[in-house]
């Protein structure tokens, strides 16, 4: 506003043209329809804080003048992606039905094996009278199961089996890859964010620095 101003003044007088006016005012006219925006902005962002901290807010803190803005440590991304490959509970849950589902395939063709089991009873009789009698009886066996045929059913629940293996085989290496880009993006934010926030502190610095050579010139 004050430069739209200084041109007016020195185009009065004859010190400048009406074409340093017209782009001082263009300036001007850009600069409000950015505050508007940082404004609307702002009083989008202030529900969504109250929300986060669960109570409404009235003021806010300043900007500190010195922001502690310590870059991640360590300073590579693969030590974070391997942090989250193990601490990722999507991953370690897409992990385990994967690692679940390929012990099915056992278990499906198991039943082709031949199964031994071990059966016991216990029997006891008992008479009254003079010459009653107590008998207690103890039978153990073994009973061999032998599948000779089953028809399909097996090699269809084994086929089954495979491809719901594969399925959460794929689904594990997609969580995979989706874990390492986030924790990749996650990382690049972190540091692109410290950077640009210095670059924006000295853009202030520098602007503020323009702004007292401005008033001085005015």
């Amino acid at each position: 506003k004050s430069q739209l101003e200084e041109a007016k003044q020195q185009f009065q007088v004859g010190l400048t043209t009406i074409t340093a006016v017209q782009q001082a005012q263009a300036s001007y006219d850009s600069s409000r329809a950015t505050l508007i925006g940082d404004r609307r902005n702002l009083d989008n962002q202030r529900p969504l804080l109250e929300i986060i901290v669960g109570s409404p807010i009235d003021e806010l803190q300043p900007l500190q003048g010195q922001i502690p803005l310590a870059p991640p440590s360590p300073a590579e991304p693969e030590a974070w992606m391997d942090t989250a490959r193990h601490d990722n509970y999507d991953l370690r849950n897409a992990d385990l039905q994967w690692t679940l589902a390929k012990r099915e395939i056992g278990v499906q063709r198991a039943q082709r094996y031949p199964s031994l089991g071990l059966q016991g009873s216990i029997g006891q009789s008992e008479s009254g009278g003079q010459l009653g009698t107590d008998q207690r009886e103890y039978v153990v066996g073994l009973t061999l199961n032998l599948p000779i045929f089953e028809g399909g059913l097996i090699r269809s629940q084994v086929r089954q089996a495979t491809a719901t293996a594969q399925e959460d085989e794929s689904q594990y290496r997609l969580t995979l890859r989706t874990t390492d880009q986030q924790t990749r993006d996650a990382y690049e934010a972190v540091i692109s964010g410290i950077a640009a926030v210095k670059a924006f502190k000295q853009a202030v610095d520098s602007n503020r620095v323009a702004l007292q050579s401005a008033e001085v010139s005015f």
